[in-house]
């Protein structure tokens, strides 16, 4: 698929964070990339402050999976693979999961 395709599908963004400054770069860049490629900024967030909550516990990471396995979101967006916190054949495994599942998973990187 191509980015300027993504305008056409169903996005989420996961942001994850430990402090506001972080949060708010995270936000800045994901309106960034939406105003890049015409995306919508409508669409679902999930965010997770791992400051406050268990640190490998990704509650609303793995609901966000979960909906996207459902069919409900297409396409997933993360700031990068470190905020997830999955090593990278974590990261692939998880990336060619949601692939099976016609859900694509792209961070920022991938398009700088």
């Amino acid at each position: 698929m191509e980015f300027n395709e993504l305008q056409y599908k169903r996005c989420a963004f996961y942001v994850r964070y430990y402090n506001d400054k972080m949060k708010t770069n995270q936000l800045l860049s994901l309106m960034e990339f939406c105003h890049e490629y015409g995306i919508l900024l409508g669409y679902s967030a999930y965010f997770e402050d791992y400051m406050n909550d268990e640190y490998t516990e990704r509650k609303n990471f793995s609901q966000l999976i979960k909906i996207a396995k459902l069919g409900e979101i297409e396409v997933i967006v993360v700031h990068s693979s470190h905020f997830i916190d999955l090593d990278y054949n974590q990261f692939c495994s998880l990336k060619n999961e949601l692939h099976q599942n016609n859900v694509q998973l792209i961070t920022l990187s991938d398009i700088s």
